[in-house]
């Protein structure tokens, strides 16, 4: 494992963090489980984007799901602490011997539990690129005590969050916790993260399957004006979705 000495974050950075990213298919934190990319050979990716391997080989047909890219194979993504240079060749997409900014930014969400907002990475990039050059080098990223990975380990690790209210015994607060925006609605993916999220489906591709096509059997019952939100007050209501998901996965156990 290689070893990267922190290095100190400055005192004017006060941002608040941005949610951790997740895979888009069991919407667990994508640091949890190896990743991949999307690829038509072992060093062809068709997109940037990373997914559980877990849930990519599970992918019929095989398209990515967020830019619907057709795919032949998975691309694993090395871990960057075991060995750094085969990490940065995997995630060197144009094989020009430097990182862009969303290449970075992509691979380092993938591996660890990162809280950062497209603004607090402009400002971490302004700090590192300092040729101004628009790429990073392997040296600028992993250069002890002052690279971008120092920086990151030192830093940005996220904290841990408290566990979501009960569903059945407090629909509203279950609501508003998962409401991440506060805009007092959600769309039919953010309730089905939420559900899967709660109820620990993530680890089983058939009840996260399942969970999306209860929803998408229900939805429309109480998304009447074919917004495609719900907001708190349909949700909580009696014999609302909070009350019919409840049913559901009562029955379902």
């Amino acid at each position: 494992m290689s070893n990267f000495a922190p290095s100190a974050p400055p005192a004017d950075w006060n941002e608040t963090p941005a949610q951790i990213s997740e895979c888009v298919i069991c919407f667990d934190p994508l640091n949890a489980e190896p990743c991949c990319y999307l690829g038509t050979s072992p060093t062809t990716a068709v997109c940037r984007h990373t997914l559980h391997s877990r849930c990519a080989s599970s992918l019929i047909p095989k398209t990515c799901p967020i830019c619907r890219a057709q795919f032949t194979t998975t691309i694993q993504l090395p871990n960057i602490l075991d060995d750094t240079a085969k990490w940065f060749r995997t995630v060197d997409a144009d094989n020009n011997g430097s990182l862009s900014k969303a290449e970075l930014c992509e691979a380092l969400h993938a591996q660890f539990p990162l809280s950062l907002t497209d603004s607090s990475w402009n400002s971490l990039w302004n700090r590192f690129d300092k040729d101004k050059s628009g790429d990073l080098s392997l040296s600028e990223i992993t250069e002890p005590g002052t690279g971008v990975l120092a920086y990151v380990l030192y830093h940005f690790m996220a904290a841990s969050t408290a566990p979501p209210p009960s569903l059945v015994q407090d629909k509203r607060a279950w609501f508003v916790y998962f409401d991440e925006d506060g805009g007092g609605t959600m769309c039919k993916n953010e309730v089905a993260r939420a559900i899967i999220k709660t109820f620990g489906l993530s680890s089983s591709n058939t009840k996260v399957a399942e969970t999306v096509e209860m929803l998408d059997n229900i939805w429309f019952i109480f998304d009447t004006d074919g917004s495609g939100d719900i907001d708190i007050d349909e949700f909580c209501a009696g014999n609302g979705l909070g009350d019919t998901i409840i049913a559901s996965l009562s029955h379902d156990n």
